[in-house]
């Protein structure tokens, strides 16, 4: 009975695959018909519709998620049952359907199976059910249990794959812009594309970039059979019209431009793709500091001065400069017999000390990778040069030696000491 039994679940198992079988075939052809109607459509509704990219990119992923439906729902579910992953139909389930197909052996089919569970169950009286079991086994060996599904069935499904599968080819070599242009939109889905226009825009300028806190002339020309009355340039979310020079040539000025700008060239029924003007940081000095450091015989206590670069100082005064700036890489100092780069100190400060000894006048100049700073900043330094040690003599003649002299002197050592006097006195004989 064993063996009898083994062969009939044995025969319930291989119908069961080819059930899941029979499923995959027919959901990949049913999966074939929608995934190339779907693409169809949508690829019509993006070549008539010409969508901007946020609703393109609703379209795209409506698109993938329709396509992931399809798959799991008629082609991935079917093949994890093939391969007997999930849960599957019972073997009792597999008996119904195959006696939709071969009504006579429906009932005893189910009734061997409940048989075998009866046994399983109570164990004490098997003789009976066993001689039951094969008799059963015995008359249903001759049925072909797989024959209740013919795979060749699935043939008449091809009606609803080969048709949208030969009108896609047909359109791939009749109109391959209709599929090819829509598809390549809708895969960039984030990426604006122009509507096709009687007309063409040409940026005139040679590179579309600009200093932080200048301005910007644009330059349009206008190319094609027909052209438009008027232009208006789009950014920031309003519109602004467009110089016009000729019938073909536009230009707009932008002022003082403190950051990149993304803008499109619109009509009332044409926008361009986007455009972006590049605006490059200056190199600009925020504010800089002074500490003057005076040499220590004027007896004067070192003072900082703030933004403030005319400086008139003592002789051998030692002048260091702090400099805080915003997109600089490099400052340049420029004296009258030299120039110096100033050394970097943290990432938005420059520092430079020296000691000076003649008036000059110095300028200050910021770069960055982009443009060095336009506007250099000019200032002097007054030297206050020291006085030489000064002494007075005045002579007297003794009025009884006439051959005696005396000397009477006074002096000073600098311009920053009161005058000594009488410093000494000197006699000749």
């Amino acid at each position: 009975m064993k063996d009898n039994y083994n062969i009939l679940i044995t025969k319930l198992d291989e119908f069961i695959r080819k059930y899941y079988k029979n499923q995959l075939i027919r959901g990949g052809l049913y999966s074939i018909a929608a995934l190339v109607l779907f693409f169809l459509l949508t690829n019509t509704l993006e070549y008539f519709g010409h969508f901007e990219p946020l609703a393109r990119t609703i379209l795209f992923y409506l698109y993938l998620a329709g396509n992931l439906a399809i798959l799991i729902k008629l082609v991935v579910v079917p093949l994890t049952k093939l391969l007997r992953i999930g849960k599957i139909i019972s073997h009792e389930e597999a008996a119904r359907i195959i006696g939709i197909h071969f009504t006579n052996v429906q009932d005893r089919l189910l009734n061997t199976l409940q048989l075998k569970q009866m046994m399983d169950f109570h164990p004490d009286n098997t003789d009976l059910i066993e001689a039951s079991i094969d008799q059963k086994i015995s008359s249903l060996r001759p049925v072909p249990f797989q024959a209740a599904i013919d795979l060749n069935q699935n043939r008449k499904y091809l009606k609803f794959a080969l048709p949208p599968l030969i009108l896609l080819i047909v359109l791939l070599f009749a109109a391959p812009s209709f599929i090819t242009e829509p598809s390549t939109r809708l895969i960039h889905h984030t990426v604006y594309y122009e509507k096709p226009a009687p007309f063409m825009i040409v940026i005139l300028n040679n590179k579309l970039e600009a200093a932080q806190q200048e301005d910007f002339m644009l330059d349009i020309k206008v190319m094609g059979n027909e052209v438009p009355d008027n232009l208006m340039i789009e950014y920031n979310g309003a519109r602004y019209k467009l110089i016009k020079e000729s019938n073909v040539l536009y230009h707009y000025a932008f002022k003082n431009l403190q950051k990149t700008i993304v803008f499109q060239i619109v009509t009332e029924d044409f926008k361009s793709r986007e455009y972006e003007l590049v605006v490059l940081p200056k190199p600009i000095v925020l504010n800089f500091e002074v500490e003057l450091s005076y040499p220590r015989y004027i007896h004067k206590e070192n003072e900082k001065l703030v933004n403030n670069g005319d400086l008139m100082v003592p002789f051998g005064t030692v002048v260091s400069w702090k400099f805080y700036t915003r997109d600089t890489r490099e400052i340049i100092l420029r004296f009258k017999d030299k120039t110096q780069k100033l050394e970097q100190k943290g990432s938005n400060a420059f520092v430079y000390t020296g000691a000076f000894l003649e008036s000059q006048s110095y300028s200050i100049t910021s770069y960055n990778e982009y443009q060095k700073n336009k506007d250099s900043l000019s200032f002097s330094i007054n030297v206050i040069p020291d006085v030489y040690p000064v002494v007075n003599v005045e002579e007297f003649r003794d009025s009884v030696y006439e051959k005696r002299l005396y000397f009477k002197g006074a002096f000073r050592h600098h311009r920053h000491q009161p005058q000594c006097e009488p410093a000494g006195l000197l006699f000749l004989l």
